[in-house]
């Protein structure tokens, strides 16, 4: 078996995850919204560019107050 990284089987768990709630939704089993239904495709980019804006924005709030 290869050596994948964590983030490769998070976002493969996730697809499918994604293409099981797309098939419950398109065969009305669920009848959840589709923000809901496609939340596995942009959960982690949305998690990752909100990590990296609160990071930048901590360093530059260091950045800003700890100059002498």
């Amino acid at each position: 078996m290869k050596n994948y990284s964590i983030v490769y089987r998070v976002f493969n768990k996730l697809t499918i995850v994604f293409v099981v709630l797309f098939l419950l939704k398109i065969n009305s089993v669920i009848d959840w919204s589709w923000a809901w239904v496609t939340l596995p495709l942009w959960l982690v980019p949305a998690l990752f560019l909100t990590s990296l804006i609160i990071i930048t924005l901590i360093q530059w709030y260091l950045k800003l107050h700890t100059k002498s």
